[in-house]
């Protein structure tokens, strides 16, 4: 729908500029209320992701962010790194604690390929900034065991904007360095409040020596039982606890991006591997159980009975094949600059299940 367009392409009910999605038929504006939206993203090439994700982070660094050209970094230099997993480790140790500005050091002698040989100019370093934020943020989102960690880092925060020093040493450029300022999600004392409810539910459903399928199935089951779909702040991106698994958790309501990260959290600290997976308007999980993976989407469950569901450990045919039946109904989460696009193709190169896990 475009920005200039007035009504819904399904219902043809009149809508406002910025509506998420039609009050009178629920048709996502984005997708124009079809399926479609729910699941082109999995028949996207990786690599279309990945150069999406690339041109959100060029607009974080170029257009949003105030980019210098200069030969020293003043204030905190932070870390300085020589190569991306470093990096990664860097950006996450910085977002554990909630930093508002992040800083990360790049030695250019120490990145060959990406950073040496290179003339200095204004639009030289733009680039350069934008291709090792981009490689630092794809390396931090993967999964290390760590609830507070993984794919779940692309949901609770994001960057507001980013500024690129350039350090000189003798005649030699040096280091590049990004300066950039972090939104959270929720504070870091709600951060560690959540862990501390889950591990505390976690111990109520006596998971200790249970098979990862046990596992994920008591998890599903809770929050399924628990947590209800928050349609009151559905499209209110002034509101933002409704994207998170916090207020899942204590608010017992969510969008599925919420509901999404909760199932993470809890799956990570129960021990069992978990990831996150998104397309143009949703969110939902795969998992790992006996040896392959499998797709879950507790989003659509709350609410159900264990007999009913519909979503739960599903493989990569069954899957599809009922999100295709089913128009759709969600939105996914506040993504400002676009980072959710890596999680698109989040995915690729798990071997999946062809069809549901049964026990």
């Amino acid at each position: 729908m475009s920005e200039d367009s007035g009504f819904c392409p399904r219902c043809g009910a009149k809508v406002e500029t910025g509506d998420a999605f039609c009050v009178n038929c629920g048709a996502s504006l984005k997708t124009g209320g079809t399926s479609e939206g729910r699941t082109s993203s999995a028949d996207t090439k990786a690599g279309d992701g990945k150069g999406k994700l690339r041109s959100r982070v060029l607009s974080v660094i170029a257009v949003i962010a105030i980019v210098y050209v200069i030969f020293f970094m003043p204030g905190k230099d932070g870390d300085t790194v020589r190569n991306y997993a470093d990096a990664a480790a860097s950006l996450v140790k910085q977002t554990d604690r909630h930093e508002e500005m992040i800083y990360l050091g790049y030695d250019i002698p120490g990145f060959e390929e990406e950073l040496s040989g290179f003339q200095p100019s204004e639009v030289s370093v733009t680039l350069m900034g934008e291709d090792v934020m981009y490689r630092t943020y794809r390396q931090s989102f993967r999964y290390d065991g760590n609830p507070r960690h993984g794919e779940r880092s692309a949901l609770t925060a994001y960057p507001e904007g980013a500024e690129i020093y350039l350090n000189k040493s003798g005649k030699e450029y040096s280091s590049l360095r990004l300066k950039i300022r972090m939104k959270y999600f929720i504070t870091k004392s709600q951060e560690d409040e959540l862990q501390k409810k889950v591990e505390e539910i976690l111990a109520g459903l006596h998971l200790d020596g249970k098979s990862d399928y046990e596992k994920v199935r008591a998890i599903y089951n809770y929050i399924c039982s628990n947590v209800t779909y928050d349609y009151v702040n559905l499209g209110n991106n002034d509101y933002l606890p409704q994207y998170t698994a916090y207020a899942a958790l204590f608010d017992h309501t969510a969008v599925c991006s919420g509901v999404a990260e909760l199932f993470y959290v809890m799956a990570a600290a129960a021990g069992v591997e978990a990831h996150i997976k998104t397309s143009a308007d949703h969110a939902w999980n795969f998992v790992k159980v006996d040896g392959l993976y499998y797709y879950l989407d507790a989003t659509w469950d709350l609410g159900r009975p264990e007999s009913e569901y519909q979503y739960f450990l599903k493989g990569k045919s069954d899957f599809i094949l009922n999100i295709e039946e089913i128009s759709h109904r969600f939105t996914v989460t506040y993504d400002p600059h676009g980072f959710l696009n890596y999680l698109n193709h989040v995915d690729d190169g798990y071997s999946f299940s062809e069809y549901a896990y049964t026990a």
